[in-house]
């Protein structure tokens, strides 16, 4: 199984994210979640999954939607995780992009499990059916690092890759 690192702006879907980790943080410098959110959607029936790295933005922009759409669709989600930084600002435009995502997201699922990401940095896996979320900072070191790779499907992994 494989570990699979993303960059702000990138969502990973793995067909089979059982035993395998996609991961978004502080590794290289600038990947931290400070404004930005991550989401995970897990389907804990079939083991798809994946975890967008999502900008901030002052509401909720289109070219997010249609990622997070397109991860609905490949994934069918029966959980979300939203993590956020916590440079997020209660009455800034940042919360305000915060809610339209909440909001968008219980279009999907009638719960989102919603929690700070006060190391910057989070993973998914899933094991044994049971998704295991993960908010340490990992080490990345051999990891497969899709930071400069484009969008699309990634040859032998069973994933696709969005920006």
């Amino acid at each position: 199984m494989a570990d699979y690192h993303i960059a702000m702006g990138q969502a990973l879907v793995l067909n089979n994210l059982n035993g395998n980790t996609i991961y978004t943080g502080p590794q290289p410098i600038g990947n931290a979640l400070r404004s930005c959110s991550a989401i995970i959607m897990v389907n804990t029936v079939t083991g798809v999954g994946g975890l967008y790295h999502k900008p901030a933005e002052a509401s909720l922009g289109s070219q997010a939607r249609t990622i997070i759409d397109d991860m609905n669709t490949m994934i069918q989600p029966n959980e979300i995780w939203l993590y956020y930084g916590n440079a997020v600002d209660h009455g800034s435009s940042r919360a305000t992009d915060l809610s339209d995502l909440s909001s968008y997201l219980l279009n999907i699922v009638p719960h989102i499990n919603n929690r700070p990401a006060s190391t910057g940095a989070v993973s998914v896996s899933i094991n044994a059916g049971v998704p295991q979320i993960n908010t340490n900072q990992m080490n990345i070191t051999g990891a497969n690092n899709l930071t400069n790779h484009g969008a699309g499907a990634i040859p032998g992994i069973g994933g696709h890759l969005f920006m």
